[in-house]
């Protein structure tokens, strides 16, 4: 997928970006906090380090779930396969496309390491406002760049992945924060952070003060677009 490609002055200095197809901007997983791998792992394939690309534990629990619930709210494809969903077949939901999914999956896990596969699935998965990849997405909802981001950052932006429009924190801020919320109880229950850990992102920032950041972001989000039209 196209990249979004800055030009530097001899200093160092940032002169241009140039928007592409996607603003997206590739980062080797080592430069992505620990705290938004486990964030991510916890609450979108929490045996992602354990099955081959395809997990059949996993789509039992989201079927079982949704019969539940009444209503299609878990999912039970992991990340690879939403990686090669994402970054190869498209969103074709026919049986034959799926079973292609599955052993394409399966071939990529054969082929690369866990850390190559959710290295490409950080740097390919949609967080919404138009960021591809976390490195935009760091930008756009924050200002920093991906290795900048803290525990209660990284866990909103997992949250946003399963439904970036119902999720945004622009527009949706108390839903953006429940899910966020749920994040952490996701890694807590996989052993990632503590308790005590959790419970301080949970109350790192109050309602009023999360919708004034995110509203803030937002206009400064609004600008920079304006600016690129420009």
């Amino acid at each position: 997928p196209a990249e979004t490609t800055s030009s530097y002055d001899t200093n160092g200095t940032q002169i241009t970006k140039l928007q592409a197809e996607q603003n997206r901007i590739s980062v080797p997983l080592k430069q992505v906090p620990a705290s938004m791998q486990n964030a991510i792992v916890s609450i979108e394939d929490r045996r992602f380090w354990e099955h081959n690309g395809v997990d059949p534990r996993a789509i039992a629990r989201a079927v079982k779930e949704n019969n539940e619930s009444g209503q299609v709210s878990q999912g039970g494809s992991t990340i690879t396969q939403q990686y090669v969903k994402n970054a190869l077949l498209g969103d074709d939901e026919t049986l034959s496309r799926k079973l292609e999914e599955a052993a394409l999956s399966m071939e990529i896990e054969r082929t690369y390491s866990k850390e190559r596969i959710l290295e490409l699935y950080l740097n390919t998965v949609y967080f919404g406002n138009g960021a591809s990849g976390i490195e935009a997405a760091a930008n756009t909802y924050f200002g920093v760049s991906s290795n900048e981001l803290n525990l209660t950052q990284a866990a909103m932006l997992a949250g946003i992945v399963q439904s970036p429009s119902l999720h945004d924190p622009y527009k949706h801020a108390k839903n953006a924060k429940q899910r966020r919320d749920t994040v952490l109880r996701a890694m807590l229950d996989e052993g990632y952070i503590s308790p005590t850990t959790a419970k301080q992102a949970e109350v790192s920032s109050r309602p009023g003060s999360w919708a004034r950041k995110t509203l803030s972001a937002a206009e400064k989000l609004g600008k920079s677009a304006l600016a690129r039209r420009r």
